[in-house]
């Protein structure tokens, strides 16, 4: 919820505006990139009290908190999947530092930051078809 909520709210996204086709080559035109929100409040069809409710929605919204709160829910889901089939204890919720989580979202990208729900590597689980050496000759036959 806090995922589609901060990105709707903050997280800007392009809108197609028109495609034109020129034989085999398509011509993609875009909007501005506005958040959905601003979209919706643009809207003519948008009811008023539609519009009044979304606004203070936004107005309440803090994105660092929203933001901090994907990142305790994916925390969460790293857990789970490195527990998975084991008889382990579910862990107290994690205690979110603000001031912390705020100065290391400028760096974070730099530094090369993995998120807890990419710590497994691919791990292979068909095996590879063998090949057969004598389908695997240069010359041909016939």
């Amino acid at each position: 919820m806090t995922r589609q909520l901060h990105g709707n709210l903050f997280e800007p996204s392009f809108k197609l505006q028109e495609k034109t086709r020129i034989g085999a080559r398509v011509i993609k035109r875009y909007h501005p990139a506005v958040p959905p929100v601003a979209r919706i409040l643009a809207h003519p069809d948008v009811a008023e009290f539609d519009e009044d409710r979304l606004r203070a929605l936004l107005e309440t919204a803090d994105p660092v908190l929203l933001f901090a709160g994907v990142r305790a829910a994916q925390e969460e889901l790293g857990n789970r999947v490195d527990r998975r089939g084991l008889n382990a204890k579910i862990a107290e919720p994690l205690v979110i530092d603000l001031q912390s989580l705020a100065v290391n979202l400028k760096t974070a990208w730099k530094n090369g930051e993995r998120r807890p729900t990419h710590r497994r590597p691919y791990r292979l689980t068909k095996p590879r078809p063998k090949r057969d050496p004598a389908c695997s000759s240069p010359s041909r036959r016939g």
